[in-house]
């Protein structure tokens, strides 16, 4: 599949260099054919970090047994957040059954995903959701601390323990 970036400016779609030669091309080539446009949504990808990169590893963090530098681990909760804050009920031989749904277009916005899973945290665990799950923050950290392997911590979490923002995991227990 081809995908070609450009920017609608005034009205008219504006390709970045190189890619109008290649999409006249393309129009020639596959003339009557359909074909799918969608928008890129900046917001939205940083949610998506967001989520991915913090808010699953840190409930992963609350867990007894788990661990958030373990892969299968933030599986396993990112499945459990999917089925408790997504929830789609399917039918499969007349049994009905809840079934985690998509958090796609759901971490942000009306549904807000994030939103609820921070008052969750907050709820069940006495965090302050909104200093550890701090956009910009973790932006900074992603963007300043992590790529350049200063010999700091390797994950959000760990960071935030390193600077005192997240007691160490043997602290908190549900409430």
């Amino acid at each position: 599949m081809r995908t070609f970036d450009a920017k609608i400016k005034n009205g008219q779609v504006s390709f970045y260099e190189g890619d109008t030669e290649k999409w006249n091309k393309f129009k020639k080539f596959n003339e009557g054919k359909r074909i799918h446009i969608s928008l890129i949504e900046e917001e939205s990808m940083r949610r998506r970090r967001m989520f991915e990169g913090a808010v699953v590893p840190l409930l992963t963090f609350f867990q007894e047994h788990y661990d958030h530098r373990n892969n299968e681990h933030r599986k396993l909760v990112r499945s459990w957040l999917q089925e408790e804050f997504c929830p789609e009920i399917v039918e499969v031989n007349g049994i009905t059954k809840k079934v985690g749904g998509s958090t796609k277009n759901k971490l942000g916005g009306e549904d807000q995903l994030v939103e609820t899973v921070k008052n969750y945290m907050a709820e069940n665990y006495g965090i302050n959701p909104d200093l550890v799950l701090n956009t910009k923050h973790y932006e900074d950290w992603r963007d300043t601390i992590y790529p350049f392997d200063l010999g700091g911590p390797d994950n959000y979490i760990d960071y935030l323990v390193s600077i005192h923002r997240l007691n160490p995991k043997e602290s908190y227990k549900k409430i």
